[in-house]
């Protein structure tokens, strides 16, 4: 349990009346003064931070989200005086969300060096968490979305970790971000395409840029189809603990970022339990002239909002072999998977 969790714990405001916060300072924490705090009127938990108001840039905003408020008060006017930035729960619902979200900025408040710093990470932090929480709420990943997630980390255990090492298999993993192809390296990209159907026959690309060429080097594209059933191989939970035994220090940190960047945070692993999933079948698929795709060059003036799909049959001439790929994205390596 966190310092931030346990402090909570300690907290209460039975017995207090008015408006306003009970609160203790969080040690840990040297460039400002931070505090866990309760709502005397709801008794919801909450973060204030306070700093010099000169610390504050003009005309900053602090983003809003289902389930919390974020907002500035004066505690002392003037350029001189003192500023409260407060990140309160607001909806009982979002609690858990909202205890990892806080715990995530608490943490990285810790790395700051000054006041400035300390509320630069506070605004560009809590941005990160208000996307998160416009698209997942409380209710966490869509079977698709968690599906799609699936299959980047089956590419991730399976083949690029071994291959590239850690520091590099997360730095290229920019799906998380919502980027257009999921991994890219300076040699080339590889985008995955995951589907439980029975029998397939396509896969969608959900916008044109998807399947264009990367800026540099080769598109592949990796289609995973898995069986996703109550019995099945192994859960979502369960595959990125096997990834986060395989990393440790500023990979593991970067991975757990993009985690959260891909709608998955570990409070609501309960969410994800179920269904499993089991390998069924890979294919790597080499995106060149003679693949079948839209392309955003080609497109007549006025179309807008691409989506289309992809039948597999037609790719079948498009299949590469496993070794072609690596060595057209990595060059040439000794050994053997």
């Amino acid at each position: 349990m966190s310092a931030l969790l346990k402090t909570w714990e300690r907290l209460s405001s039975h017995g207090e009346s008015g408006g306003g916060f009970v609160r203790l300072r969080l040690p840990e924490i040297g460039a400002c003064a931070v505090y866990a705090a309760r709502s005397v009127a709801d008794e919801l938990e909450a973060v204030l931070i306070e700093v010099p108001t000169e610390s504050i840039p003009p005309r900053a905003e602090y983003a809003e989200a289902r389930g919390l408020t974020a907002r500035a008060e004066m505690v002392s006017p003037g350029r001189s005086g003192v500023t409260r930035l407060v990140l309160a729960l607001s909806d009982g619902r979002y609690r858990d969300i909202f205890h990892t979200l806080a715990d995530d900025i608490v943490v990285k408040l810790e790395e700051a060096t000054d006041e400035p710093e300390a509320v630069r990470l506070f605004i560009t932090r809590l941005a990160r968490w208000q996307s998160f929480l416009r698209r997942h709420g409380h209710r966490g990943m869509s079977l698709e979305h968690r599906r799609g997630l699936f299959g980047e980390l089956v590419l991730m255990q399976q083949h690029l970790l071994a291959r590239t090492g850690p520091d590099t298999t997360i730095a290229s993993w920019k799906g998380c971000r919502g980027a257009n192809h999921d991994f890219q390296f300076s040699s080339g990209s590889i985008e995955v395409k995951t589907t439980s159907s029975n029998t397939p026959h396509a896969f969608h690309v959900a916008n044109i840029r998807q399947l264009d060429s990367p800026g540099q080097g080769q598109l592949f594209v990796y289609f995973v189809l898995i069986d996703e059933t109550e019995a099945g191989d192994i859960s979502l939970p369960e595959l990125i603990e096997l990834l986060r035994d395989e990393l440790d220090g500023t990979a593991r940190d970067a991975f757990e970022d993009c985690l959260i960047e891909a709608g998955y945070i570990e409070s609501q692993r309960e969410l994800y339990a179920s269904p499993r999933y089991s390998l069924r079948r890979e294919r790597f698929y080499k995106v060149d002239e003679s693949f079948p795709r839209l392309r955003e060059a080609q497109l007549p003036s006025g179309v807008e909002e691409v989506r289309y799909q992809v039948a597999l049959a037609a790719c079948q001439p498009c299949l590469a072999f496993e070794s072609d790929v690596w060595d057209t994205i990595f060059g040439s390596m000794e050994g053997e998977w």
